[in-house]
């Protein structure tokens, strides 16, 4: 085995593995210091790169280390599974930074899905995974009236099952919901209009979900709300809500159903389809649970009737009409219509009806809290404490407070009893805080003449410095395999924000990103990572949007090293050219 490396005047280097006079693994990789590399067969390799100094460049013309990196495979032994890893250590392990590349304010609500982002009620679409910095613009929409805007959207992606399909249905596609009822379907690259499915004359669809990812499609209506002249008059409306199911890849309509009181009973509030289980919430704070695909195959009827030429001309028909209520497949009382399914074996969380920022994990085999199923942090935040199952199907247990993240695992014990341990916790500091307070404590306590310096404190003082730190977003990056935490420490002068990486099974802290908070008082925070892509959203509370994009740098040398790297710069490049000569004179 040899080993094989050069050095570029564009501060890049080469690196390679030669077995059996065979290049089985080529990178170029972009002022990078830090890089491990395994080879199937062999141990793991780490280098360290050292660079040749280079100009700096503008965002515009720099390169995207992740897209450079994915896009130079020359083997097929080479995986994306591998170059994950690679560009995980270089985040965490090597010289690089992450920098503000994009800005873009709005006033309009802005979402994101991945690295894809969309403003202007999904009208402007930019696409962050590009050889640039700067996200680039794939399409605008045309301008339409506000009853015929789009009100939510979801991406479909393609996949190999879709080859047989028409050509439709090769490209990924926006699924989007339209102020006027239209469900249209657009092309992701070039904003062409794929399919277009008047909904209803009636009925106003809002809302788009996923009952199963990628596979099946939920639209939900409006609530039907009795006007005033209505309540007046006694008349009484008895369907709360309309959900409309589809396929997807390729697109086509299963039913459309009616959440009636008087089949589901007279407290109904709300209702959903998550994965073929339609949800019921009530008023009283129970929520129940249905067998939709046995709804379907017992009340579903034909709907040719109403199509003409394969097209449903007055809208899509209510195809499943319950005459009565079928079983229930489970049932709980809770707080704010809040549970949570996930664990080995299954468990469930809620909160307590009638109480706030409190949790309890219950067994789903007995229906019983498993020791140390009572979750609660003792603080005085004004944010309530949150409990999710983990994003990394592990079934473990997110117990997120204002400045704590405790993960918690789910452990079997004698028989079918399972109790809760606590993995690891995470507590967010703030080093200038810590640095500040220090400095208070060193001030003098007591006069020259012997008198005790008493300090007056005021509420919203302690208040401020003990709930200062506040966590905003806590998810898990399957790409990277590391847990992120998004925090503001809120400051009399200044507003900070980080976005940490965790290990995903120890806790450590891998890399702390310093965000720039635009303004000091937001209503919404939300700060979303796509491998080496970090979109932060913030609302103000004067309704205006700002959406920043960071972009992963390596970090330039100082000014001393760069000027002793430039003393001799033909030697460098004289050495490099006698090492590339002399291997090849070996092969």
């Amino acid at each position: 085995m040899e080993t094989m490396y050069g050095l570029t005047q564009h501060g890049r280097v080469h690196f390679g593995l030669l077995i059996n006079h065979c290049i089985v693994f080529f990178l170029d990789v972009v002022q990078c210091n830090y890089l491990e590399i395994e080879v199937p067969g062999l141990c793991s390799v780490s280098v360290v790169l050292q660079t040749m100094s280079c100009t700096k460049r503008t965002c515009s013309t720099s390169e995207s280390i992740c897209l450079h990196l994915l896009q130079r495979e020359y083997s097929a032994g080479n995986s994306y599974r591998r170059n994950l890893k690679i560009l995980k250590n270089i985040i965490c392990k090597g010289k690089t930074t992450f920098r503000k590349v994009w800005e873009k304010h709005s006033t309009k609500h802005i979402s994101t899905e991945g690295s894809n982002i969309f403003f202007d009620n999904y009208r402007y679409f930019y696409n962050g995974n590009t050889i640039s910095c700067s996200p680039r613009l794939v399409y605008t929409l045309p301008p339409v009236p506000t009853n015929r805007k789009i009100e939510d959207a979801l991406i479909c992606h393609t996949t190999q099952e879709c080859l047989h399909l028409s050509r439709l249905y090769h490209h990924d596609c926006l699924i989007t919901i339209t102020a006027n009822n239209h469900l249209r379907l657009y092309n992701l690259t070039s904003g062409e209009v794929l399919h277009d499915l008047y909904l209803s004359s009636h009925l106003n669809f809002r809302e788009l979900s996923w009952s199963v990812d990628q596979e099946t499609l939920v639209i939900r209506s409006t609530h039907n709300k009795m006007s005033a002249f209505a309540r007046q008059a006694g008349v009484t409306v008895s369907i709360v809500m309309v959900l409309a199911v589809f396929d997807v890849n390729p697109l086509q309509f299963i039913g459309m159903i009616e959440i009636d009181k008087r089949t589901w009973g007279a407290g109904v509030l709300d209702s959903m389809i998550i994965g073929g289980i339609l949800i019921i919430m009530y008023q009283s704070g129970f929520v129940k649970f249905f067998n939709f695909e046995d709804i379907v195959k017992k009340y579903r009827t034909d709907t040719d009737k109403y199509m003409v030429n394969g097209v449903y001309t007055n809208g899509i028909p209510i195809n499943i009409k319950v005459t009565e209520c079928p079983p229930v497949l489970f049932e709980v009382k809770c707080s704010q219509h809040n549970v949570q399914f996930g664990g080995f074996p299954w468990h469930f969380i809620i909160t307590p009806h009638g109480s706030l920022g409190c949790f309890l994990v219950y067994s789903f085999i007995d229906r019983q809290v498993i020791e140390g199923g009572h979750l609660d942090l003792d603080n005085n935040s004004i944010e309530l404490d949150k409990a999710i199952f983990h994003g990394d199907e592990s079934g473990r247990i997110l117990h997120i407070g204002h400045d704590t993240v405790r993960v918690l695992e789910i452990v079997s014990g004698r028989g079918q009893k399972t109790h809760l341990k606590k993995d690891f916790e995470i507590v967010i500091k703030d080093e200038d805080s810590e640095k500040e307070n220090k400095c208070k404590s060193d001030l003098p306590t007591v006069t020259s003449s012997g008198r005790k310096i008493k300090k007056r404190w005021i509420q919203d003082e302690l208040c401020e410095e003990n709930n200062n730190i506040t966590v905003y977003h806590v998810d898990y990056e399957n790409e990277l395999d590391v847990l992120l935490v998004s925090c503001v420490v809120s400051g009399a002068e200044v507003t900070k924000g980080y976005l940490d990486l965790y290990d995903n099974y120890t806790g450590l802290l891998l890399h702390r990103i310093q965000l720039i908070e635009p303004y000091h008082e937001f209503n919404e925070h939300k700060v979303h990572m796509d491998k080496d892509t970090i979109i932060h959203i913030v609302k103000a509370r004067s309704s205006k949007f700002v959406c920043t994009v960071y972009k992963l740098f390596g970090q330039t040398d100082n000014k001393s090293e760069i000027h002793a790297d430039n003393d001799t710069p033909n030697e460098n490049l004289r050495m490099t050219g006698l090492n590339r000569r002399s291997r090849s004179r070996t092969r």
